[in-house]
This record gives structure tokens, sequence and C-alpha cells, in this order.
């Protein structure tokens, strides 16, 4: 993985002198950073304020740190993703797929394309915002309230030494957590184009058995004139049903693959956002000094609303087939056609979309109820606090 400077696949010796300079400097930066939050969230003799601030961070720093870890230890399922994400856009063996699927890949690789452009922006005015806004304001407060042990927080160059450190602590996290959020969107779109190609041949259900019919019915009926819309034989039910069942099977266990990988991270991005909700709201009510910080804030909930929105289109789209299938031509097959469909409707039934470390479905009812539940604890801490 580039941006956790480690790749279990090759040994650290092939690596070159600049790549093995980036891998130490990644490891050693995230150890640190992890120890500097904790030391000053449990030593630090200041505000209440900061010290949930301090707190905040420090989860949050753990959040990450488990993040690379589980980047470097899911590289081969990551590897298994991206080499699944090139065939969708080869020319696919099953010419019904290669009909649908080149087209509507090749928007989505237009609009990812534009999307990483987005982000690269916000990457780079979200932390040079937050990096230039307390020298902006005139104040000689630090991006956030943790400085380097045993180093004092103020005075020439401890103060400079501190808010470069920072700095580049900010751009990195900032690089680090957009950069896994893409990924994130990068792999569902994929899937969720797929189960578009899925949609689109569902809906060619029984059309190839109707013109057979009418052909059929022209026959006894000279004087009608029909206009035949002749199809291929792949649109042949027999030949239909072994491409919907191969392909939906397929995108089934690629999520599958995807939901135990983030799983557990998509629950502590639940507990960060709710985190940092709770001590934006103390910071705000209390210490409006530090409420610089706030667009962090904003940024987590914007990411976990990201997330959670691709779940639930996944989720959705998986429902659909079934409801795609009922409304296409299938009363044109026969009695034992018929029962094979229903096995795929009945399976298309089954919900898959990620979870929150296996304990909830991740829809935008679950999105709600994080909300809702922290916005009732907000109201709480104001009725504590006054």
């Amino acid at each position: 993985m580039w941006l956790c400077g480690v790749n279990l696949n090759r040994n650290f010796t092939d690596y070159s002198k600049t790549y093995k300079v980036y891998s130490i400097f990644c490891i050693c930066s995230v150890l640190f950073f992890n120890f500097q939050t904790f030391y000053w969230t449990i030593y630090a003799d200041e505000t209440f304020g900061e010290k949930v601030f301090r707190g905040t961070f420090a989860i949050g720093a753990v959040i990450t740190l488990f993040r690379m870890i589980s980047l470097i230890l899911y590289q081969n399922e990551i590897t298994e993703f991206f080499k699944w994400i090139k065939t969708c856009y080869r020319t696919h063996p099953e010419k019904l797929i290669g009909i649908y699927s080149h087209d509507l890949f090749e928007k989505l690789l237009k609009w990812i394309k534009k999307l990483l452009n987005i982000f690269g922006l916000i990457t780079t005015v979200g932390g040079s915002s937050l990096i230039i806004f307390p020298i902006a304001s005139g104040s000689s407060n630090l991006i956030v309230p943790i400085s380097i042990p045993f180093m004092p927080s103020k005075g020439y160059p401890y103060f400079e030494i501190n808010y470069v450190t920072q700095a580049i602590a900010v751009y990195l996290t900032g690089l680090a957590y957009n950069s896994y959020i893409f990924l994130y969107i990068f792999i569902l779109t994929h899937v969720s184009t797929a189960l578009d190609v899925i949609l689109a041949i569902c809906e060619n259900v029984g059309c190839y058995e109707e013109k057979i019919y009418e052909k059929e019915a022209a026959r006894f009926d000279k004087i009608k004139k029909v206009i035949f819309v002749e199809y291929e034989p792949e649109f042949r039910f027999e030949k239909l049903l072994p491409v919907i069942v191969d392909y939906h099977k397929d995108v089934s266990r690629f999520i599958n693959k995807i939901s135990d990988f983030y799983s557990i991270n998509i629950l502590l991005w639940e507990l960060n956002t709710v985190l940092l909700s709770f001590s934006s709201f103390i910071i705000i009510l209390k210490y409006p000094e530090l409420l610089f910080e706030f667009p962090v804030v904003l940024a987590s909930a914007s990411q976990y609303f990201l997330v959670t929105y691709f779940s639930s289109k996944i989720k959705d789209k998986y429902e659909k087939i079934s409801f795609v299938i009922y409304c296409s031509k299938w009363y044109y097959l026969k009695k034992r056609q018929r029962s094979s469909l229903l096995n795929v409707m009945m399976m298309s039934q089954q919900t898959k979309c990620m979870t929150s470390g296996g304990f909830a479905h991740l829809s935008m009812e679950r999105f709600r109820s994080v909300m809702g539940f922290t916005y009732n604890v907000c109201v709480l801490l104001k009725s504590i606090f006054y």
C-alpha cells in the first residue's frame, strides 16, 4: 500500500532507497502521532475542552492506525478487488454482458476521473485552510492543542517546530482519510455499475420468447402486419438465465469480501463521527476559541454520509432485481422456466450491503439513527452544562 509505505508482497530489501525512507517515515509518523495524542490527553493540565478535543484526536489516531494495519493485512484482498475491477473494462467472454457493460463502465470511468479531481481539491484546500487559519486569525495557537512531548509549545523556535510538525501531520492525515474513502467509493461504484448490468440484462427476460410468440401468431393472422425486432440467440431464456445467475453470484461474492474488509472500519468510522460531534458541541458551548477545528467534524460526518449512501445504493439495486424481473416479459416463458426464474427472484431478495461491525446493515436508516442518537446526547450535554 503506497499510503502506508508497506507492501507485504515484496521483501523490504527489494525496495529502492527512496521507498525505504518513505516507508519508515510513514510508520514512524503514525506511531509517533498516536503516542503524542495519548501522552497529552493523559498528562496535560489544560482546560476541559482541550482535554476532550485531545481525547477525540487520540481515538481518531488509533482509528487511523487500525486502518493502516487493515490495509496492510488485507493487501491480497485489495489486490483481488482491483483485478476484478480490471476485468470490468475488458471485453467480457459473455457477449450478453459485454453489450451493456462497456458503455456503463466507460461512463463510470469518466465520473471517477472527475471525482478524483474533486477529492484532490478538497485535500489541498481543506488541509491548507486548516493549516493557515490559526496564523491568519492572528492567534498564537497550534493547529491542534498537542505539542511534541518534552518540548515547550511556546517560544522560538519551539512553536515553529511544533507548528510545522502539525502541518505535515494534518496534511498527511487528510490525504490518508480522503484516499481511504476514495478507495471505498471507487470499489462500491464498480459494484453498483455491475448491478446495473444485471438489471439491464433482466429487463430482456422473455423478450426473445415474445417475438417467437408473435411470429407464430402472425402465421395464423395473415391480414395483420407485424414489425419484428430481431433478438440475437443470446437473449433466449436458456442463455440468459445462466448469465444472470453467474454474474449475480460473482458480484455477491465480491460484496461479501468488501463487507468483511470494511465492517470493523465502518463501525470505527461511526464511533469517530459521534465522538467528534460530541467534542465539537462542547467546544461550541464552552470554548469558542477552538471553533476553527469544527470543519473536521463536518468532514467526518460528510464522509460517513458518503459511506452510508453508496452502501444504501447497493442495497436498493439488489432489491430492484426482483422488481425488474417482475416487470419483464416473464409471462411468455414456459412453466419450467418460470420456476427457475422464481429462484433468482428469491435469491435477489437477500439483502447485500456493507455492515457496521457485522451488527447492522449500513443504510440511510442507520445513518439517521446514528445522527439522531448524536443529537439526543448533545441535548443531554446542553442540559448538563446549563
